[in-house]
């Protein structure tokens, strides 16, 4: 079975799929009403391209530090789970080593902050 948690969760509880039918609809309106404006407005922001004009380098550092992240959630994951199932639920593990590896790798390349506060500031297209 491939699917996302809930989907996996409701194939072992036995719910059959045409009991969830109806999110179809709402997947769909969703998808006319916000996701083709946005791909309009982000079309015209920066147009696909056939053929780029320069030769794009991998950041073999940048892929460095995702792995390391997900490497850091997956055990903490795995650990909190099988180790110390009662605690859980008392703080964040999860988060916090996210934000651990973050920090602890942000020197290896540095996080471009100066794009936080425009962020921040943006409002959603839909």
């Amino acid at each position: 079975m491939v699917g996302d948690t809930t989907t996996t969760m409701m194939w072992i509880d036995g719910v059959s799929p045409l009991d969830v039918l109806h999110a179809y609809v709402a997947a769909g309106v969703a998808l006319v009403v916000c996701g083709i404006p946005a791909a309009l407005q982000q079309h015209a922001y920066s147009p696909i391209v056939q053929q780029s004009s320069k030769r794009l380098q991998i950041d073999w550092g940048r892929v460095g530090i995702v792995a390391v992240i997900l490497c850091a959630a997956i055990a903490v994951n795995v650990l909190t789970n099988v180790r110390f199932p009662g605690y859980s639920g008392r703080f964040p593990f999860l988060g916090a080593a996210v934000w651990a590896a973050i920090l602890a790798t942000a020197a290896w390349r540095r996080p471009d902050w100066s794009v936080l506060p425009a962020t921040l500031r943006a409002r959603p297209s839909c």
